[in-house]
């Protein structure tokens, strides 16, 4: 379904677009409107790219926190038996 749309946009931006669009079908007429369905679709896509780039950075920050959580527990066990071995004469 196709809407029709009135909005203000930047002069300079508008102008580059239309630039764009002539140079890529050699006319604006029936393809203005396509190009600009495909820009905004461009922009929801990037912007849900983002959002999911965010999601997966923010658990690459906790996976690191765990691990170094986990190494510390480890290193805490590693030096607890090597006490209690020392403490028996093996080490």
């Amino acid at each position: 379904m196709k809407e029709n749309v009135h909005v203000c946009v930047d002069g300079d931006v508008w102008g580059q677009f239309k630039t764009y669009v002539l140079n890529k079908h050699g006319k604006l007429h029936g393809v203005l409107g396509e190009e600009v369905s495909r820009a905004l679709e461009l922009y929801l896509l990037m912007q849900s790219r983002d959002s999911i780039y965010d999601d997966i950075l923010r658990l690459l920050r906790a996976a690191k926190r765990f691990n170094k959580s986990v190494t510390s527990i480890i290193s805490r066990i590693n030096e607890a038996e090597v006490k209690t071995l020392s403490e028996f004469g093996v080490v």
